[in-house]
């Protein structure tokens, strides 16, 4: 792996994630050095990707806890502005609660990207052409989350009684919040 390829990854793990990809990678790269120079038998390079296989799934499955406890607590910030509903409305508002809890997760998630990142980067089609700035996936795939986001929120919103619409002070809060 490049070492830029690799800077570009550890740049999308999670800050509190990166140190312990680092080493995985760094291991990847040692592992990878011996087996081609012959320091290391065929069993043992089958023992080191199993290692480094277990090192990654045990980083994956962290990470996306945090992500579930991330669109949990979005849940339950939305269903205390929407639990006063009547039962029918209720049960609505529920899944569009969900939807918007997950797609507000993974907005904080590519907004924290972008932050990090920026909205665009160097890219090159081939070692023959010069390289050139482009928008990164990731800003474009914000955008359109964004719109999806908004869009349920309206469909709740609608949900609420007259009254309660007038007073959507709390839920109007939860749309500019930022964190």
């Amino acid at each position: 792996m490049r070492e830029t390829d690799s800077e570009k990854l550890l740049a999308r793990i999670p800050e509190e994630a990166r140190e312990h990809a680092a080493q995985i990678l760094r291991d990847a790269e040692s592992a990878r050095k011996r087996a081609r120079t012959g320091r290391l038998r065929k069993d043992e390079t089958a023992d080191q990707a199993i290692e480094l296989a277990a090192k990654l799934t045990v980083l994956v499955v962290g990470m996306a806890t945090t992500e579930r406890a991330n669109e949990e607590a979005e849940r339950k910030a939305l269903d205390v502005l929407f639990s006063e509903l009547p039962t029918k409305q209720k049960a609505i508002a529920d899944r569009l609660i969900e939807q918007a809890a997950r797609l507000r997760a993974q907005l904080d998630d590519l907004a924290e990207d972008i932050r990090k990142n920026g909205k665009t980067e160097m890219f090159r089609q081939s070692d023959k052409v010069e390289p050139y700035s482009r928008e990164r996936p990731e800003t474009g795939l914000y955008i359109k989350l964004q719109k999806n986001f908004f869009a349920v929120m309206a469909q709740l919103k609608e949900l609420l009684p007259a009254e309660q619409m007038q007073e959507s002070d709390a839920l109007d809060a939860f749309l500019r919040d930022d964190g």
